[in-house]
């Protein structure tokens, strides 16, 4: 199938209709995190990088990747394999960095989502009987491009249907969409604990920080961290997953007012003790998508999760793909405001 006809299945249809339904859950994808692919005679079509699947139904937000030669570039431990851009098959948006996995894997369609249940599980070891029933395999942390691919790769397992990734998420594939979503939704399930608690702010937070350049959460997971010590303490610890440390920065901090970040890489979540969560006032969707499902995590981890390392969490804030995922995100926020573009 060539690739003006990928753009035509109705695979690729349905792919389209998947992204966008997961994109809108933010129990799965949290602004531009994730990612989907399809692919037909080492072609593929993958999510590209800043966009966001939840626009899958009105934008073009995918793109066209030579996966056969990424994936022997991979498997060659060629330096190119974590330059996506290299494989375009036209010009257009850069294909997400996470591309490498999604080319390397020979199933036609690939899934991958920051599902919430799943993130919060893989802190913590799981045991092979676990795995093996669900069909996984387990991937520690490994920073997001060719060096994670390669260990997906090793990881895997003749009969595996996806991967937990650790402190980062899932991946499920499948011969068909369906198949994918169907077995994505099966792990969900799996991992699920159940609703996690929910709290209003304080009125007078939301009043007090007016004209501060801070903005008080509505209702929800993370401003009922403000309300309970145990987990506010949990979560104002070393960074969990890499989304954290790209757009909130490399820790939430308590404070009271006036708002008093801590030194350092900007930080983009102040928990105020009994009284709620804020974010800067321009902060763009992205930053609120993740703080506001900081608490649906943090209620979800185990007793002693493991956390990124300092080493890490610095790798991340000098990560040039993520650079221009953040150009991109500060072009969307614009056009969302209507402000130039």
């Amino acid at each position: 199938m060539s690739l003006a006809d990928l753009h035509q299945a109705a695979e690729f249809a349905a792919l389209r209709a998947t992204a966008a339904r997961l994109g809108k859950d933010p129990l799965q994808i949290q602004g531009p995190g994730g990612n989907v692919s399809i692919k037909s005679d080492g072609d593929m079509l993958v999510k590209a990088s800043g966009t966001w699947l939840s626009d899958a139904m009105e934008q073009d937000i995918f793109a066209p990747v030579d996966a056969a030669a990424m994936a022997a570039a991979l498997r060659a431990s060629d330096p190119s394999a974590d330059k996506p851009a290299e494989f375009l098959l036209a010009e257009g948006l850069r294909p997400s960095i996470e591309t490498s996995f999604h080319a390397a894997l020979d199933a036609p369609v690939v899934l991958h989502t920051h599902c919430v249940a799943t993130l919060a599980r893989s802190t913590a070891p799981l045991s092979a009987a676990e795995l093996n029933a669900l069909k996984l395999v387990f991937v520690p942390y490994f920073k997001p491009g060719a060096e994670l691919a390669r260990e997906v790769l090793k990881a895997w397992q003749p009969d595996a249907v996806g991967a937990v990734l650790g402190n980062h998420g899932l991946i499920v594939v499948g011969d068909t969409v369906a198949e994918a979503e169907a077995r994505l939704d099966k792990v969900s399930r799996h991992f699920n604990t159940g609703s996690v608690p929910q709290h209003d702010p304080d009125p007078e937070l939301v009043k007090d920080l007016q004209g501060t350049g801070w903005s008080a959460l509505g209702s929800g997971a993370t401003t009922a961290l403000a309300f309970n010590p145990e987990a506010l303490a949990t979560l104002t610890g070393p960074a969990l997953f890499p989304d954290q440390v790209i757009f909130l920065g490399p820790e939430p901090f308590a404070t009271d007012l006036p708002v008093a970040p801590p030194p350092g890489p900007p930080a983009s979540l102040a928990m105020f003790p009994c009284r709620g969560a804020a974010v800067p006032e321009n902060a763009s969707p992205a930053c609120v998508a993740l703080a506001e499902m900081m608490g649906e995590v943090v209620f979800r981890l185990p007793e002693t999760p493991t956390r990124l390392t300092l080493e890490q969490t610095l790798s991340l804030l000098d990560w040039d793909a993520e650079k221009y995922r953040q150009v991109l995100e500060n072009e969307r926020t614009a056009r969302l405001a209507g402000g130039p573009q």
